[in-house]
């Protein structure tokens, strides 16, 4: 497994959108969200929901921990977010509606660091992975259930507004990972397949 610090000071693990990557021959970049208002929006399509297969992996940094903050928000499909710090850390949770509401992974992700998320399931098993180890490895209650609205990233679409990175997103409708670890995504990050949905 690939320690994620070693990717600390990777400049196309993504930069800010006003700050391009350096990197030979490769320019990547990243989202970069106030906390305040900003929110960005994918139409209500049906390649990434309703699925009885599927990954979500993204990375993220973020430093913030006054208050809840979303990932991605679909009403009927999905729910991923960072916590309010209570005292014991900023930390990630979600659901996938229909699969399984796993809670939140007991680690703290708050730091300012670059992480890594992979959410994975089929028909029998939802696992969850924070930085290439697996936390959450839950039976499955099903099919990935379906919302008519359009799909809110980095807010709940009123509120919990994201603050911080987010990179390299992708979703795909086959359970990719599975194991007690997996192996930290590394330049090209990610792939297209016929598998990637979005």
């Amino acid at each position: 497994m690939q320690n994620i610090l070693s990717l600390q000071n990777d400049r196309v693990i993504g930069r800010n959108l006003s700050s391009q990557s350096t990197s030979p021959a490769v320019t990547y970049y990243s989202l970069l969200f106030d906390g305040t208002n900003d929110v960005a929006t994918v139409a209500d399509k049906s390649n990434y929901e309703g699925l009885v297969a599927g990954t979500w992996e993204w990375f993220f940094k973020t430093s913030y921990s006054a208050s809840y903050q979303k990932f991605f928000n679909k009403t009927d499909a999905i729910d991923m977010g960072i916590t309010q710090d209570f005292g014991g850390g900023a930390k990630f949770f979600g659901k996938i509606d229909g699969v399984n509401d796993f809670g939140e992974v007991n680690i703290g992700v708050a730091d300012g660091l670059w992480h890594y998320i992979a959410i994975s399931w089929n028909a029998s098993t939802i696992e969850v992975y924070l930085d290439g180890t697996r936390y959450v490895n839950n039976a499955s209650a099903g099919t990935q259930t379906t919302g008519s609205g359009v799909l809110n990233v980095a807010s709940n679409g009123s509120g919990e507004f994201f603050n911080g990175n987010l990179s390299f997103v992708r979703i795909s409708n086959i359970k990719r990972y599975t194991g007690a670890s997996i192996s930290v995504p590394t330049t090209p990050y990610f792939i297209n397949d016929a598998n990637t949905v979005q």
